[in-house]
C-alpha cells in the first residue's frame, strides 16, 4: 500500500514532463505517467536480492544502497545522458529524475505503521 505514494510522485512528475504536451496527448500522457511512476518505484527493485541470499539489513538489502541519494543522482545522470536521443531536455529530465528518485527514500522514512 505504501507504493501508492511513490506512484503519485511519478504522476506528478509526468505533469511537469514537457513531452506530455505532444499532439497525441492521451497516449503520451499514459506512457509518460507509467514511465515516471516506474522510475519512482525503481529503488524497491532491491527486493530481488532476497532471491540471491541478500538479507534485509545488508548494504544492498531493502532500503540500502538503492534508496540512497548517491544512487538517485547516479541513475538520474544516466537517464539525462540518454535524454537527447529521446528528444527530451537534458537538464529538466535530470532534475525530474533526481527529485523522483530522491523522494523514494524520503517517503519511506515517513511510512506509518499501525502497531
Amino acid at each position: 500500500m505504501a507504493s501508492i505514494g511513490h506512484i503519485a510522485v511519478g504522476m506528478a512528475a509526468a505533469s511537469f514532463d514537457s513531452h506530455t504536451l505532444a499532439r497525441d496527448l492521451r497516449r503520451r500522457r499514459w506512457r509518460t505517467t507509467a514511465w515516471w511512476s516506474a522510475l519512482a518505484l525503481l529503488p524497491d527493485g532491491d527486493v530481488v536480492g532476497f532471491s540471491f541470499g541478500v538479507r534485509y539489513a545488508d548494504p544492498w538489502g531493502h532500503r540500502g544502497a538503492t534508496h540512497s541519494i548517491v544512487f538517485a543522482l547516479f541513475v538520474a545522470t544516466a537517464i539525462a545522458a540518454a535524454a537527447p536521443k529521446l528528444k527530451l531536455p537534458r537538464v529538466r529530465t535530470w532534475l525530474l529524475a533526481s527529485l523522483v528518485l530522491v523522494s523514494h527514500g524520503l517517503l519511506d522514512t515517513l511510512r506509518w505503521e499501525r502497531g
